[in-house]
């Protein structure tokens, strides 16, 4: 994981003009779920700091979860930021559900 935040931090200093969006800033997906992997992304975007605001957030979340958006919502209050950009997708199989049906 924090090998990803930093290859992360390299691509937003090399990054090309036409993977910037307005202002400098640099796009970056995050991919929440269930498991305790939605809180710890949300407690490494929270690690990067004033880095934070360089950044404009999507959210790539299954259909069915319910809970990673509610907390990425609290998260940019927390933060002053306006309302994350949400995607969702259908998930490969629900949690807890057996590899072979």
């Amino acid at each position: 994981l924090l090998l990803t935040l930093l290859v992360l931090l390299l691509r937003l200093r090399a990054a090309s003009s036409n993977q910037r969006v307005a202002g400098g800033r640099a796009r970056c997906l995050v991919v929440l779920g269930s498991g305790g992997h939605t809180t710890e992304m949300l407690y490494d975007l929270r690690s990067l700091g004033k880095l934070l605001e360089r950044l404009e957030l999507t959210y790539l979340i299954a259909d069915t979860d319910r809970g990673s958006l509610a907390q990425a919502e609290a998260f940019h209050e927390e933060i002053g930021a306006p309302s994350p950009r949400v995607l969702r997708v259908p998930r490969a199989r629900e949690v807890g559900q057996s590899y072979i049906s």
